[in-house]
């Protein structure tokens, strides 16, 4: 018989509440995709010290939380001590069979469904151990590039670099469709791996403009005036504990005596990465933060950070700071990905240019930098809502075909 218009997604890490932007992009776009009538389970692996647990965040959505196995944990540590960082994505893909209980949910979760998503490409051999359904490559980042940045460091570089870039190939040459959150993963993608015929669909990040709270600038004058701000100027930059952000926040830390009068707020667990080092006083590491938080500073700062200098995809935060209202700095590669131009929707800058752009901007009139926050926010919504995005990628043919092409056992 037909299977259910159902999609089965493999992630290395749990989803809800979102906390960083790979969390964001898999509750938007497969909320979005749930709320059409696409059934959606998310078989999560979590930590150990977790319980194994069911969410269900939204009508046709759920969550299944799986938690490492001791011995996984342990094998996890040992080759985090090789790469020198996080290493629990890489982990899952090398030791899946430590956690049986895993592979037995996705096995369980696609009894009914039409096809499987590997969210990242180390969940793809759990999922090929797990089923034989279509499976679709949702490739959020360029791994291969992004982990050779992240294990440079790392004495067995070399050798870890090519583990990556062999299981990124193997889930390309497996793939049903690709999915890419900017066109030139898909070139680099190509580059790398020769994707042939296989269909490569861009699916960009993009956000719920419902779930923001827009706040113009005079509103939060008032609002930094009613909790007592000084004088000085308030920088946001949100950011997971990600090599690119890692990136970001060393290139800050680097201009602090030049940000004189300026105080950076990092939001995130980028920032985590650096609170055991000794930071100027001009810097304030926040962490993890809930949305009420996030939201109560995206309502205050007169400017929010995005000085990007590596990485693939787009930046999710790009999205939520301008929903938000809060006028943007940015380097042109910061808003890549997201049809955005430089003086009518954010302020161009690299890092070295901070310090005086961000005196040109709290010197510029408030008329024309409320103009550009306008057209940012107008410009997300039209073209950068989660809807709108999962639709473009339901109409696609190859999208279609998992559900016209699938086949369950009666």
């Amino acid at each position: 018989m037909s299977a259910r218009r159902k999609l089965v997604v493999a992630t290395s890490f749990p989803i809800h509440p979102p906390r960083g932007g790979g969390q964001a992009r898999v509750a938007g776009l497969y909320g979005a995709l749930a709320a059409t009538g696409v059934e959606v389970d998310i078989v999560a692996l979590t930590n150990g010290s977790e319980r194994a647990r069911t969410l269900h965040p939204a009508p046709g959505l759920r969550e299944f939380r799986v938690p490492m196995t001791p011995l996984h944990v342990g094998a996890v540590a040992q080759l985090q001590q090789r790469t020198g960082v996080p290493a629990g994505d890489l982990g899952l893909a090398l030791h899946h069979d430590l956690t049986p209980a895993y592979g037995d949910a996705l096995a369980v979760a696609a009894k009914d469904a039409s096809a499987v998503v590997a969210c990242h490409p180390f969940v793809s051999k759990a999922l090929t151990a797990s089923s034989d359904l279509p499976l679709v490559y949702e490739s959020q980042d360029v791994e291969g590039d992004l982990k050779a940045a992240m294990y440079a460091a790392s004495a067995h570089a070399d050798a870890l670099i090519d583990t990556v870039r062999g299981i990124e190939g193997e889930c390309c040459a497996r793939a049903h469709h690709v999915t890419v959150c900017a066109d030139a993963d898909g070139r680099r993608l190509d580059e790398l791996y020769g994707l042939g015929a296989t269909p490569v669909i861009t699916v960009p990040n993009g956000a719920d403009p419902a779930a923001v709270t827009y706040t113009d600038l005079d509103e939060r004058r008032a609002r930094r005036e009613s909790v007592g701000l000084g004088a000085e100027q308030l920088a946001v930059f949100v950011g997971s504990w990600h090599e690119p952000n890692l990136v970001v926040v060393r290139d800050l830390l680097r201009q602090a005596v030049a940000l004189e009068g300026v105080r950076v707020l990092l939001l995130g667990s980028a920032g985590l990465a650096f609170a055991d080092e000794p930071l100027p006083g001009n810097f304030d590491v926040c962490g993890v933060v809930d949305d009420a938080f996030l939201a109560s500073v995206l309502s205050i700062a007169h400017v929010a950070l995005n000085p990007m200098t590596v990485g693939s995809g787009s930046n999710l935060k790009m999205l939520e700071y301008a929903l938000a209202g809060v006028p943007i700095v940015s380097t042109r590669f910061g808003a890549r990905g997201l049809d955005l131009e430089p003086g009518r929707h954010y302020v161009e800058a690299d890092v070295d240019a901070l310090p005086a752009t961000l005196a040109a901007l709290r010197a510029e009139p408030a008329a024309t930098t409320a103009a550009r926050v306008r057209a940012i926010r107008e410009h997300v919504d039209a073209h950068f809502t989660w809807r709108s995005i999962a639709a473009a990628w339901q109409a696609h043919p190859a999208f279609q075909d998992l559900f016209d092409h699938s086949v369950v056992s009666a």
